[in-house]
């Protein structure tokens, strides 16, 4: 095994996988000859129009409820007169 140089693994996996992979890409290739000849064929079917998207609903809190967090629990400071200062 000294005497061998050595291999070139990812040109041997390549070949590989490029040999296991022909069967597919013949499947492939036909497959789009199909389709191609159906849509020489066949004219293409007509996009539906869409439709609008429905109304956002809006949302409010029930009639005569508050928040619980609609007052503050640390206390105010009265706003300071500009003018004294």
């Amino acid at each position: 095994m000294a005497d061998e140089p050595p291999m070139d693994r990812r040109k041997f996996f390549r070949r590989g996988l490029r040999e296991l992979l022909k069967p597919l890409a013949q499947v492939v290739d036909t497959a789009s000859q199909v389709a191609s000849q159906v849509g020489k064929i066949e004219p293409p079917a007509p996009k539906p129009p869409a439709k609008p998207a429905p109304p956002m609903p809006t949302i409010r809190p029930p009639e005569g409820e508050t928040s619980v967090r609609s007052t503050s629990r640390f206390p105010t400071r009265p706003p300071q007169d500009q003018s004294s200062q």
